[in-house]
Order: structure tokens, then C-alpha cells, then sequence
């Protein structure tokens, strides 16, 4: 182990900042954001008004971002003075809608969903807020660019891909949704509706349903070597699959899991799912990567780019986080404990957490941070 860092409420998130000097990792637990630098030391800490949500590193503004689980965005600089302040407000055709059910009054659908930046509209970086049915464009000075509504659920995952006119397309997927296809909000016309990347390729029947399923992660890489990127997404919920799509969203391929845990009602169609985490990396070292992924049934299943498996191993208990570092697949579970596994499935290393594995972060080196409630630990990795 080389740190042990203590907070002293549940860790909501935890992101590692590359291009700062400042802090090497910011957690969020309660109203508190923990600087941490890279040896698990707190540099500093600071408050948000309310419990704080999400978090983000906004690397263009040089900001660290907060929302709120009473829709506030706050950007705060490096080290912690607190720079502009964001009343995040649902879109009138939310309203309009009369569907209270969906509002950020209902259970589970308050406060900001999501946190994203990218370069967007007029080639500039803009900070992408997701909360109830609705999703804000907003400025390095937290000035509101553009609102509009996402029907159904708040704006929590976001991807940008190029367009083919030299544009920019901000795909935005929702939890608690109504569905997981994704909303397509290109930066020219900004239009709310347009949807895409969620068919399947020939071959394969469609399965869909109404709040039954979520994504958990798009990765925009080239599978195949030839220089192009490829859209990589996993969906789990009532049917899990994970799927690729070229640039234009035209379907590639996919693999089908089947039917996940049940039951799946509403919101506690997210509460147990069959894909517990997955990551995209070379782990073979012939160039290429590979998509990995941890199933509840504790199976750690490797695709190639084709989404066809190259092996599969199972571990002793119920994944819950799964992190590629260099070409080793780390695996934290349930019960605390975290394998490693080399490029050809062979176990390397064992060792016993404080809790149960929230999350998993590549560190410095060889290294990956794992995160349960309180702690956060750093291991050396095989």
C-alpha cells in the first residue's frame, strides 16, 4: 500500500486532475471537497453550501466544479476560493409537460445529475449541467448559454464526437430514463431532440423497454487500427448489451448478456445490474485495445473491438468496479477484496481493502486508487 487516506463522511465521487499542481485527486463527501495531493496528504479543504453531487475538473477553465443536490453549480479555482455560483432551473416544457413525476421534486430527481466540459459551440469550452429533464450550456464565467428539455430524466453521461460538417455532436444520456438512447445536440443547431447511436447491427433484434435501462460509460476510441475512432457504449438494466457504432451512429457491433437481476420498476431498475463496470484499453499490447467488462455473476469477460469474447474468467465474489491500469485489469468487489489479472487472464495479485470497492482510479505509475465509503488506498499494481 503506498497511502491511506482517510474523510470523515460517505465519499460521494472522487476524480484524479492531471494538468494541476496544485491537487492531485478532489473527493467529495457531504458539503466538503478534499484536495488531496499525490502522496494521500489534504491539502485543503473546502464547503459547498448544500451536499454536494457531482464533481468535475474542468480543464480548459482551469475550475473544479460542484453540483448540488439543491441544483447549484459552484466553480471553484485550484485552490478552493469559489469563483461563480449557477442556479441550475428545469426548462419550461418541463413544466409545460405537467409529468410532476419527472420533476426535480420527485424522489431521486434532484440536484445536478451530471457534469461535463468539452470544446462545443463556436469552437470555445463550455460546461455541460444535466438535472431534471433538462440540460444547460454554460460559460467559463457561469453564464447560461443555452437550456433546453431531455425527455425523460436528468442528463448524467456525456460524450462529444465530430460531426461530418466540422461541427461538434454532444450526445447526452439520462438516468432514471426513459430509455437509453441518447440525445444528439449538435452545436450548430442546438436542436433538444435528435437521437441516435442505440440501434443494433443486422443480425440482432432490438430489446427495449421503459425505465428499465441505463448506460454506464461511452469510451471513443479506434478499435480496429485503422485510424478512425469508434463509439463503445454498455447498457444495463432489465437487458444488457455492449455496443459499437462508427462516427455517424451507424450500429457495428454488439454482444448481449441477457436479462439482468429483477425486479425492475421505476427507479429500482438502476438499484441491481448485471454490468457492473467496464474499460477500454490495450491489454495484450498488439496495438489494439480491448473492451473488458465485470458482470455481477462474477464474470470478467474480454471483447475484442468486434465485441467478441477473447476470454473470460470468473472471481470469488460480486464485482463492483473494474479500472484497466497499464495492461493489468484491476477488479474491486464487494467484499472489499481486488484481483488483478494480466492481458491473458492469468490472476497476478491479491490483496484486502477497508470496505467494500466503490470506485477504482488509475494512479501515478503503476499505481490505482481504490475507494470505498471513507478510505482511499493506494496499491501498486503487478
Amino acid at each position: 500500500r503506498a497511502f491511506q487516506s482517510n474523510v470523515p463522511e460517505t465519499i460521494t465521487q472522487i476524480i484524479s486532475v492531471k494538468d494541476n499542481s496544485a491537487a492531485s485527486y478532489y473527493a467529495a463527501a457531504g458539503k466538503v471537497i478534499y484536495a488531496l495531493d499525490a502522496t494521500g496528504k489534504t491539502l485543503r479543504q473546502f464547503a459547498a453550501p448544500t451536499d454536494i453531487r457531482k464533481i468535475h475538473w474542468w480543464p480548459q477553465a482551469k475550475l473544479l466544479v460542484v453540483g448540488t443536490t439543491d441544483q447549484k453549480v459552484l466553480a471553484f479555482t485550484a485552490d478552493g476560493n469559489l469563483k461563480w455560483t449557477f442556479q441550475s432551473e428545469m426548462d419550461p416544457a418541463v413544466y409545460a409537460a405537467g409529468k410532476t413525476y419527472w420533476f426535480n421534486t420527485a424522489p431521486g430527481h434532484g440536484g445536478i445529475h451530471g457534469l461535463d466540459s468539452g470544446v462545443f459551440i463556436d469552437n470555445q469550452s463550455q460546461l455541460f449541467v444535466g438535472s431534471a429533464c433538462t440540460l444547460e450550456i454554460l460559460d467559463a464565467n457561469g453564464k447560461l448559454i443555452k437550456r433546453m428539455p431531455q425527455f425523460w430524466g436528468p442528463p448524467a453521461l456525456f460524450q462529444l464526437i465530430p460531426a461530418g460538417d466540422g461541427s461538434v455532436n454532444l450526445l447526452a444520456s439520462r438516468d432514471i430514463t426513459s430509455g437509453p438512447v441518447p440525445h444528439v445536440i449538435n452545436s450548430k443547431t442546438l436542436s433538444p431532440d435528435p437521437s441516435g447511436y442505440n440501434a443494433v447491427p443486422a443480425g440482432f433484434t432490438y430489446v427495449g423497454g421503459w425505465i428499465d435501462q441505463r448506460r454506464m460509460h461511452y469510451f471513443y476510441v479506434d478499435l480496429d487500427g485503422d485510424g478512425n475512432k469508434e463509439l463503445v457504449s454498455d447498457i444495463t438494466g432489465v437487458w444488457n448489451r455492449i455496443s459499437t457504432w462508427d462516427v455517424g451512429g451507424n450500429p457495428l457491433h454488439t454482444i448481449y448478456f441477457g436479462p439482468g437481476p429483477s425486479p425492475y420498476k421505476g427507479m429500482n431498475a438502476f438499484a441491481a445490474t448485471l454490468i457492473r463496470d467496464t474499460d477500454v484499453g490495450d491489454i495484450d499490447g498488439d496495438g489494439k485495445p480491448e473492451i473488458v467488462t465485470a458482470l455481477s455473476n462474477g464474470l470478467i469477460v474480454v471483447l475484442d473491438g468486434k465485441c467478441q469474447i477473447k476470454w473470460s474468467r470468473r472471481v470469488s465474489g460480486a464485482p463492483s468496479a473494474l479500472k484497466i491500469v497499464g495492461q493489468t485489469i484491476v477488479i474491486g468487489q464487494e467484499d472489499g477484496t481486488v484481483f488483478t489479472l494480466n492481458g491473458k487472464g492469468e490472476f497476478q495479485s491479491t490483496f484486502k481493502t477497508s470496505g467494500a470497492v466503490n470506485d477504482l482510479l488509475p494512479s501515478s505509475g503503476n499505481s490505482v486508487l481504490v475507494v470505498n465509503d471513507k478510505d482511499i488506498e493506494e496499491f501498486k499494481v503487478p
